[in-house]
C-alpha cells in the first residue's frame, strides 16, 4: 500500500491519484479478489471450528501405510490456512514413529508437498492474486502453471523414492473412506463446481461455505470468534494495494520504463524478471509477495487477459515460487523442522536439490509446450 500510494504521488497529479484510488476500491476485480480470499478464510475456520480437519486426520490415519508421508500434506495444502504445515505435521507424527522415518523426511516431505498446490489451486491468495493481476480465470491460470506443480510432484517424489518404496500397512475398511469423504466434501465441492461445472470461482467458493455453515450450524460464540479470525481487516488491505500498485505502475508508465531500462543493458528481461520474482519471494518468504510485487512491475512483458504470455508468467511465477520454497524467512520450513526435531541444514539441502530439479522440469516443460 505504501508503495503505490508514494508512486501515485511522485508521478500522477493529485486528481487523477485520487480518481486511481477511488477507481481500484470500486473495480470489480478488487472486489471479486475480496470476496474471494475472505470467503476462503471463512471456510477454512469453519471446517476447523467443525472438527472437519481432525476427521480428516483420523480418516487418513487409518488408511495407513507410507503414502501418507505424501497424501497428507497434500490433503491439507489443498485447505491454506495459516500455520497449515503444523496441522499436517501433527498429523503425520504418529505414522512416522511407527515407520521410524527419519526427522529431515519427515519434515522435507511435510514442508514440500505442503505448498505443490500454490500455482494451480484457486484457493490460494498467490493464486487469486495472480489471477487479477494478468485478468486471467481460474483454469487459464491454471494450465499455464500446471507444469510447475507437476514438476515439483515429481522432484519431492525421486528424493522420496526410497522411503515410499519401503513395505507398510494401511486397511481398506469402507467406513474409513466414508469417514474422508464426509470431511473433505467441501473442497470436493469446489473442485466440481468451478474446474468441473465451470461455475465462477467466486460463486462457488460462497455457495459451498454457505451450504457448510448451514450443515454444521456453529453457535453464535464460534460463529463470532470465526469471523474474527477469518475477517482480518489487514488482509483486505494487501487485496487493494495489490491492485492499487499494478494500476498506479500502469497509469505512470513505470513499468514501461522498466522494460525500456532493461532492454537498453541488452539484458534478457525475462530472466531479470525471474531474478526480481525469485529475490522478492526469497526476501519475504510469503507466497502472496512474488505477484503482489514482481508482476505488476512486469505486467508490459507478461501481457493481459486473452494477451497474456503463457510463457513469461510461467517463468516469472516459477522463479517467485521457488525464492519463497528457499527462503529461511518461511515459517512452514522452520516450524516443521522444531516439530519433528530435524536438522534444519540437511533439509534444506533437500528442498534446495528439490527446487533446482523443478527448475530444470519447467525449463523443458517450456521447450516442448512453447
Amino acid at each position: 500500500m505504501a508503495g503505490a500510494l508514494l508512486l501515485i504521488a511522485v508521478t500522477l497529479p493529485a486528481d487523477e491519484g485520487v480518481e486511481l484510488a477511488v477507481f481500484t476500491a470500486s473495480s470489480e476485480a478488487t472486489l471479486t479478489l475480496m470476496l474471494i480470499i475472505y470467503s476462503v478464510l471463512l471456510l477454512s475456520y469453519t471446517m476447523e471450528s467443525a472438527g472437519m480437519l481432525s476427521g480428516l486426520t483420523s480418516s487418513l490415519a487409518a488408511l495407513g501405510g507410507r503414502l501418507i508421508l505424501v497424501t497428507i500434506p497434500l490433503l491439507i495444502g489443498l485447505l491454506p490456512m495459516p500455520a497449515g504445515a503444523l496441522v499436517s505435521a501433527m498429523m503425520l507424527s504418529g505414522m512416522i514413529k511407527e515407520q521410524r522415518l527419519s526427522p529431515e523426511t519427515a519434515t522435507f516431505a511435510n514442508y514440500w508437498f505442503r505448498h505443490l498446490w500454490i500455482p494451480t489451486w484457486p484457493l490460494y491468495p498467490a493464486f487469486i492474486i495472480t489471477m487479477g493481476v494478468v485478468e486471467l480465470d481460474a483454469l487459464k491460470l491454471a494450465r499455464i502453471n500446471l507444469p510447475l506443480t507437476l514438476a515439483a510432484v515429481v522432484s519431492g517424489l525421486l528424493l522420496l523414492r526410497r522411503e515410499l518404496r519401503a513395505p507398510s500397512s494401511s486397511t481398506r475398511d469402507p467406513g474409513t473412506l466414508l469417514s474422508l469423504l464426509k470431511s473433505a466434501w467441501p473442497i470436493a465441492a469446489i473442485i466440481l463446481l468451478a474446474l468441473v461445472a465451470g461455475v465462477e470461482l467466486s460463486a462457488a467458493i460462497l455457495l459451498v461455505l454457505l451450504t457448510t455453515l448451514l450443515l454444521t450450524r456453529p453457535p453464535p460464540a464460534k460463529l463470532r470468534q470465526i469471523a474474527r479470525k477469518a475477517l482480518d481487516p489487514r488482509m483486505g488491505v494487501l487485496i487493494y494495494g495489490v491492485i492499487l500498485f499494478r494500476n498506479a505502475i500502469e497509469a505512470s508508465g513505470a513499468a514501461a520504463g522498466v522494460m525500456e531500462h532493461l532492454s537498453g543493458l541488452g539484458l534478457p528481461v525475462v530472466l531479470v524478471a525471474m531474478a526480481v520474482s525469485f529475490l522478492v519471494g526469497f526476501a519475504v518468504g510469503i507466497e502472496m509477495a512474488p505477484p503482489s510485487i514482481a508482476l505488476p512491475l512486469f505486467i508490459s512483458l507478461i501481457g493481459r487477459g486473452s494477451d497474456v504470455a503463457g510463457d513469461q508468467l510461467l517463468l516469472i511465477f516459477t522463479a517467485g515460487y521457488l525464492g519463497v520454497q528457499l527462503s529461511p524467512m518461511h515459517l512452514c520450513l522452520t516450524v516443521s523442522a522444531s516439530y519433528f526435531k530435524a536438522s534444519i541444514s540437511r533439509v534444506y539441502r533437500r528442498v534446495a536439490l528439490a527446487c533446482a530439479l523443478s527448475l530444470g522440469l519447467v525449463l523443458v516443460a517450456e521447450l516442448l509446450i512453447y
